[in-house]
């Protein structure tokens, strides 16, 4: 393995991908060796103005084998843009994929301190999960938590309209999870700025915890400033569990969390449930600098 059998300083962009099972997939070498030279680097899925178009990925098979269907799929990528994508799974009349659905689904190793810079900007994301489906997911970085990165921007995106599916022909009724965003990346910076996340129909019983915005980190510098989390309802009841706005949890975090700006509004779950709703949460280190100013929560 050498640098020149890298695959660098690649853009696309202005392209329509439809009716596949993942939309692009962009895989390095596995390096686990600082400083990671092997990664692949400078990669973009979309530039400023001009995107690509992800339209009916999945499978809708309700018995799928197919485990995974991504929007943008990428792993071993330092200095990797996502950004003004469209991305939606079943626009045009696709069933909803049934098994693990990820709008953004920017991976990482399943250990060690690694250099990753990630910005993922400006894209609009909209999901539909089958009944069967265990997980949907907006943007997700990271696979394992407690792994390192250098620098993790999730800014100005727009997550909406998700909703899983209720097959008629099924007994029950969906009970997968939502995460909207989530990061577990232990990037030296992370930011999660100006996102909207509006207008997801929740009709899921999962037993589970919800999380709009999880952010699962021990990173020094943390901001989450100017999101707008609205009208995103909890439709069917459970037995259990939590529905958390934001949720920040770290035992052995230090430096600053800002958490500021932020509205949290439209956000509940029916009225006879055993579980509750939590707006912000933040359970990380007492060795953390905590700032949360001028949020906004309500139901």
């Amino acid at each position: 393995n050498v640098s020149t059998g890298r695959s660098d300083g690649n853009s696309f962009y202005g392209n329509t991908i439809s009716d596949v099972i993942n939309g692009f997939v962009i895989t390095g070498y596995n390096d686990p060796t600082s400083p990671y030279t092997y990664y692949d680097q400078n990669n973009s899925i979309g530039i400023l103005g001009n995107g690509n178009t992800i339209q009916r990925f999945g499978n809708d098979a309700p018995t799928a084998t197919i485990s995974r269907s991504s929007g943008f799929y990428g792993i071993y990528q330092n200095n990797i843009t996502v950004t003004d994508n469209t991305i939606q799974s079943s626009i045009g009349g696709l069933e909803p994929h049934s098994n693990v659905l990820y709008g953004i689904f920017m991976s990482g190793p399943i250990s060690g301190n690694q250099l990753q810079v990630i910005s993922i900007t400006n894209n609009d994301i909209s999901l539909y999960a089958h009944q069967s489906s265990s997980t949907m997911k907006g943007i997700k970085t990271g696979s394992t938590s407690g792994v390192g990165a250098s620098s993790i921007q999730i800014v100005a995106n727009v997550i909406h309209d998700c909703t899983f599916y209720d097959d008629p022909g099924m007994a029950g009724t969906p009970s997968g999870e939502f995460l909207a965003i989530d990061n577990v990346l232990n990037a030296s910076t992370v930011t999660i700025a100006d996102n909207q996340i509006l207008d997801n129909v929740l009709n899921t019983s999962v037993t589970g915890n919800l999380y709009l915005i999880y952010n699962s980190v021990n990173s020094p510098v943390v901001e989450v400033s100017g999101n707008l989390l609205q009208n995103n309802y909890k439709t069917v009841t459970s037995t259990t569990g939590i529905y958390y706005g934001y949720y920040s949890t770290s035992t052995t975090a230090t430096g600053d969390q800002e958490f500021h700006d932020n509205v949290i509004d439209g956000f509940g779950i029916p009225v006879v449930q055993n579980g509750f709703v939590c707006g912000v949460r933040i359970s990380s280190s007492i060795n953390q600098n905590k700032q949360v100013y001028n949020n906004t929560v309500s139901n």
